[in-house]
Formats: structure tokens, sequence, C-alpha cells
């Protein structure tokens, strides 16, 4: 059996309503991203050109998912202000990957982080188990501009990742024994 996994995907715009009014806020539009298997967006961030980024883990092999290298890949999808899918890109081997947080960074680029569990596709390195991983992405659809490993025996992962001044500040890496 096949489950469907689809990114539902909604901007609400919010206004002042006083207490006694008890409407929900309207939403402007939604749009359901991904293919016919398991994708799931982790983060998401509105870009300077007030389209979205959003990173995740992508099962699929279809739809707006093309590219998987096998199990899950780590997902990153641009879209346009209205949601419209512009550029993705599948990241992984044939191991399990997730991109658990992305941050445009000052150069228009992107900043994405998380965990991979492969030595194969795009990763070369692995020091057993799952590594905290790091890679920067262009701004042009998504194409790796460097990224790195790190970890040891055991599995670790990053949650969190920032960039001030023109410095990578990792956060919130964890180490699981």
């Amino acid at each position: 059996m096949v489950s469907i996994g689809l990114i539902l995907f909604m901007v609400m715009m919010v206004a002042p309503v006083a207490a006694a009014d008890s409407q929900a806020p309207a939403i402007d539009w939604l749009k359901c991203i991904g293919g016919s298997e398991l994708d799931q967006a982790l983060c998401i961030e509105q870009t300077t050109d007030s389209g979205y980024i959003f990173c995740g883990v992508s099962e699929s092999t279809d739809g707006d998912a093309i590219g998987n290298h096998g199990g899950k890949d780590a997902w990153v999808v641009k879209t346009d202000a209205e949601g419209s899918p512009v550029w993705h890109t599948c990241l992984g081997g044939t191991g399990s990957e997730n991109a658990r947080d992305i941050h445009q960074t000052a150069d228009g680029g992107y900043i994405v982080a998380g965990d991979v569990g492969s030595i194969d596709g795009e990763y070369t390195v692995n020091h057993g188990g799952t590594d905290a991983w790091v890679a920067k992405l262009n701004a042009d659809g998504g194409a790796v501009m460097w990224q790195k490993c790190i970890g040891g025996t055991y599995d670790e992962r990053i949650n969190r990742i920032c960039q001030s001044q023109m410095r990578i500040y990792l956060r919130r890496i964890y180490k699981l024994c």
C-alpha cells in the first residue's frame, strides 16, 4: 500500500481582531507540494523576494519531489510568493538524510543543516551512524556550493543553524548514544 504524503503549505493573514470577534484568520492561499510517498517540511522561512524556502525529508520520486537517491533524502524547495515551486533539490544517498533547518544567507544563497546516514550519492564521508551535516546552497537552483559532515561513531544531528557576520553558527548539535 502506497502512503500519500503531501506537504500542506498555507499562508494566513492575521488581522487584529477584537476579543469579542471569534472569526478565524483568512487564508490567502493553500498549496500541496510533494509526491506520492512521505514528504515532510521541517522548517520554513520567507525569503527576501517574498517567496519561501523550506526543508525537510522526501521519500517520493514523483510530483514536486523528483530526484530521490533512495530511502529518505534531505529535501529543499524554493517557492514564489504564491507558494508555487520555483526549484527543488533532493540531497542524499541510499541511506537516510534529513534537512532540519534552513536560512537565507547574506549572499542570497541558503544554509541548510541536519543529518546524513549515507556514504554514497552526494556524501563521501561518514564517521559512523548518522553524522551532523551542514551545506551551503546557491540562490539559483539549490546547487551545493560546499558541505561538511561532522561526527564520530555515534549518531549526531544538527537541529538549528544561523549565520551572523559571515560566520556560521551551529546550535543544538546532538550526539545520540
